[in-house]
């Protein structure tokens, strides 16, 4: 914005704010705690910029129309986000893998229970929800409000995505040797099946079942094996495994080779 925008932006802001704050407290803005008045204000622009972010609004715009307006299209915008990250979660909660890890199942009910907490009006910017499940990509801790959310449950989708290629058994096999407390350990269920996947391609393992004894110890021996190629050959390995892993699926757009290349980048410099 320029510097005339800014100014006039500044003084309509503080005088929507004043007015928010009438609205929350019974007109009374003067009976408030500074706290929740900055929480109010946080929340305001929160709304404006998902609004912005939308291309809904044109800089001129913002000297020639009421903020009161644009709050209102904002939070639109925010309830059709709303419900359909709702939607996201239902079909997570109904269709996402049953392998009894309490930070996932624990994780899946706060972000449930995120929906019925979340408050458009004087609260968009807040999580209120507990997630404690770690992502592969974990989403920024920059982003606010619905934003979050909607990324984080359309990469836990992609993720789940991704186990759905394999047989349940397998993945419990898989887990059962790695983190051994399936249960209670804190850890990424599709991060373990990619890695010990890609470990036993690297060794030559190419068993659609692998026994209990085979898959321990497999990404130790596959960095041996690593460590006898050339910085290419072990970049082409890496590569091409990851290819064939994720078989050319994608999730909502998304390649899954594409998503989880943070992890054979990893692997490589752990060389």
């Amino acid at each position: 914005m320029g510097e005339k925008v800014n100014t006039c932006f500044y003084q309509k802001t503080m005088e929507m704010v004043a007015r928010q704050i009438g609205y929350y407290n019974g007109i009374d803005s003067t009976s408030i705690s500074v706290e929740k008045a900055q929480e109010i204000y946080e929340s305001c622009l929160y709304t404006l910029q998902i609004l912005w972010q939308q291309n809904l609004v044109k800089e001129p715009q913002v000297l020639d129309t009421s903020l009161e307006l644009m709050l209102e299209e904002g939070r639109l915008v925010l309830k059709d986000k709303v419900q359909r990250a709702r939607q996201g979660w239902n079909q997570l909660a109904l269709k996402g893998p049953r392998y009894g890890n309490d930070f996932y199942n624990d994780t899946v009910r706060e972000v449930g229970a995120f929906f019925d907490r979340y408050d458009i009006f004087y609260g968009a910017h807040l999580i209120p929800c507990g997630i404690d499940y770690p992502l592969i990509n974990p989403v920024s801790e920059e982003l606010k409000g619905i934003s979050y959310i909607e990324l984080y449950l359309n990469r836990l989708c992609l993720e789940n995505h991704f186990l759905g290629l394999y047989q349940e058994k397998s993945i419990i096999s898989i887990l059962k040797n790695t983190v051994g407390d399936v249960r209670k350990s804190y850890y990424n269920m599709a991060e373990e099946v990619f890695m010990t996947s890609l470990s036993r391609w690297i060794t030559g393992d190419v068993r659609e079942e692998a026994s209990d004894s085979s898959l321990v110890g497999c990404q130790q021996e596959a960095i041996k094996v690593l460590r006898n190629k050339t910085c290419q050959e072990r970049w082409m390995l890496l590569s091409k495994g990851c290819d064939i892993i994720c078989r050319d699926a994608e999730f909502g757009g998304m390649k899954l080779r594409n998503y989880f290349g943070r992890l054979i980048d990893d692997f490589y410099i752990r060389l």
